[in-house]
């Protein structure tokens, strides 16, 4: 059976569509699941980190430390929960919520190795 090509362009342009908007609703997403969050532990290495969670929302720098911040959706689709994981000598220090940030002074929050 042989199909005219306009036929054919028109169902591959749909299928092209189709997998176009498949993409954009599934794809876009850069947010790490808070699954793979919930299983980088005090001690990996930043490579450690990338092949769990993905490439961090903001890289910067805090408490001398080099600190990713990533942000996975609660649920609701309406509000971002934010981890912040911090790194010392390429080694994770702290791994958790902004706001349950330990005080430095504490001592429980001294880089691995110092």
């Amino acid at each position: 059976m042989f199909v005219k090509p306009q036929k054919f362009i028109q169902q591959k342009l749909k299928l092209i569509i189709a997998a176009c908007c498949c993409g954009a609703l599934f794809g876009c997403s850069s947010l790490p699941e808070s699954q793979a969050l919930r299983q980088i532990r005090v001690g990996m290495s930043k490579s450690e980190v990338l092949n769990i969670a993905g490439s961090p929302k903001i890289s910067d720098r805090r408490l001398n430390q080099d600190r990713w911040v990533y942000e996975t959706d609660d649920g609701t689709n309406h509000k971002f929960v934010t981890t912040d994981v911090f790194f010392a000598h390429n080694r994770v220090t702290y791994v958790g919520r902004p706001n349950k940030l330990p005080n430095k002074s504490s001592g429980h929050f001294q880089p691995v190795g110092q």
